[in-house]
């Protein structure tokens, strides 16, 4: 009876995300939570997930990177 390799069976159905470490003493991990289930994605690896895992991930950048945005607009602002 053949039987199938375990990573064929992992990946089947999901997506390769892969977060880059950074710099400083930042968590080794970032927490992603969907529908109750969290996920601790590891950084600098490349990780299998569910495809609503990664939409969460970019969601959740996209405003990381909007909020940045908008608080160094005020500071200019305010030494203006």
């Amino acid at each position: 009876m053949a039987t199938k390799k375990a990573t064929a069976v992992k990946t089947e159905g999901r997506v390769e995300l892969y977060i880059p470490r950074t710099e400083g003493n930042n968590d080794p991990n970032v927490l992603i939570s969907v529908n109750g289930k969290n996920w601790l994605i590891p950084k600098g690896k490349t990780v299998w997930v569910p495809p609503e895992v990664m939409a969460e991930y970019k969601r959740a950048q996209k405003a990381y990177e909007k909020y940045f945005r908008l608080v160094e607009e005020r500071i200019q602002n305010q030494q203006a």
